[in-house]
């Protein structure tokens, strides 16, 4: 089977971590032995002189088309997507040379579904279609992604949703048949945690404001203020960490709150090896890779209500909390702290592993494919 998929966003030399959900789920597919391909339209104001133009090339399996161009129209979406539309034609013409007419296209988020429809229109092949922007799950969205969510569900030949919160608005703008297919983990990156004797909780994920650290360094502030034997550490990088960092001085618990920045993704692993507690405190996740990623490692979780990962959290590996509610997760980490010998690690992992694992997703998208190739969706 001719794979190809266009994501919105995708890994690049600015940042590996973009969009690598995007590139694991193009590699696994070609690990199964169908032939992927990756269109990616790379548009940006400070692109380079040297990196503008088109580049091919096959990585991990995967045929991967970059159209890398200078956005003549900084701040507007509109005007970067009228600048890709131009190169639809030559990228296909590309795409038919060096990888042949694709069996099926795959959308990745409703941003780019003019050029989407474009491509389909030449090619003459059915579009399957998903969701990950959490603009569009806000309950007023931006205009611009909220046309183009609309439009996606109504012109998709089937779609799929990478957690119950996208089904069911999906399913609430006219798209009946809505496919839940988890987004992937790519699990032998990943090994069993162990508490090892300090209470360590963790965060990840970049530091704005949609996910929730003031919250968490409040609660865990509340939380820890009578014990010797806690820490939070958090990973990631962003616009909020001054701020942080401030609250973090003002509420006196400099000593026990650490930001280590950016984590590698080769290091992923290791980041929740000796982790006590993993938290999701975002006000709105589409799915939470992080979170899967946490118990594929065996970890128990703590999260807000916050969309994504609410259908991962059961009774057996975690706690759910109200978004913004500083006096409900720090009971939850008090709660964590005097039971946390009731979850089971192992049984934890295996679950998320048959959840999350390549194997059962790549299978799922196989099989959305063919019905699609075949006409029975």
């Amino acid at each position: 089977m001719k794979i190809l998929i266009i994501p919105s966003w995708y890994p690049d030399n600015d940042n590996s971590l973009k969009g690598i959900f995007f590139k694991e789920l193009a590699e696994a597919l070609a690990k199964k032995g169908n032939d992927v391909a990756v269109l990616y339209f790379d548009i940006s104001f400070r692109m380079k002189r040297k990196n503008i133009g088109i580049k091919y090339e096959i990585i991990n399996g995967v045929h991967e088309f970059r159209c890398n161009q200078k956005n003549l129209f900084p701040g507007s979406v509109e005007g970067a997507e009228i600048q890709n539309r131009f190169k639809v034609g030559f990228m296909c013409k590309k795409i038919a040379e060096s990888f042949g007419i694709p069996d099926v296209i795959h959308l990745e988020s409703c941003s780019m579904i003019n050029i989407a429809l474009d491509i389909k229109k030449r090619f003459g092949r059915p579009l399957v279609y998903t969701e990950h922007l959490s603009n569009v799950l806000k309950d007023q969205p931006e205009k611009f992604y909220f046309r183009r969510f609309k439009k996606a569900l109504s012109k998709c030949d089937t779609a799929i949703a990478i957690s119950e919160p996208f089904k069911r608005k999906m399913n609430r703008f006219g798209l009946e048949k809505v496919t839940l297919i988890p987004n992937g983990i790519a699990i032998e990156n990943f090994k069993n945690s162990r508490h090892q004797g300090v209470f360590t909780i963790k965060a990840l994920g970049s530091l704005r404001e949609i996910k929730g650290y003031d919250v968490l360094i409040k609660a865990f502030a509340e939380f820890a203020k009578d014990k010797e034997d806690t820490k939070l550490i958090i990973g990631g990088t962003g616009n909020q960490y001054d701020y942080l960092l401030n609250l973090r001085d003002l509420l006196a618990v400099e000593n026990d709150v650490v930001f280590v920045g950016q984590i590698n993704r080769e290091k992923i692993s290791d980041f929740y090896s000796d982790c006590s507690l993993f938290v999701c405190s975002s006000s709105l996740e589409t799915f939470s890779i992080v979170t899967a990623e946490a118990l594929c490692s065996g970890v128990p979780v703590v999260s807000t209500r916050c969309k994504g990962p609410e259908s991962m959290i059961n009774k057996d590996n975690g706690l759910l909390v109200d978004v913004g509610n500083v006096k409900q997760m720090a009971e939850a980490f008090q709660y964590m702290y005097n039971n946390l010998e009731l979850y089971d690690r192992r049984q934890i992992a295996e679950y998320a592993r048959v959840k999350f694992g390549y194997d059962s997703v790549v299978s799922k998208h196989i099989k959305v494919y063919t019905e699609v190739i075949d006409g029975g969706i």
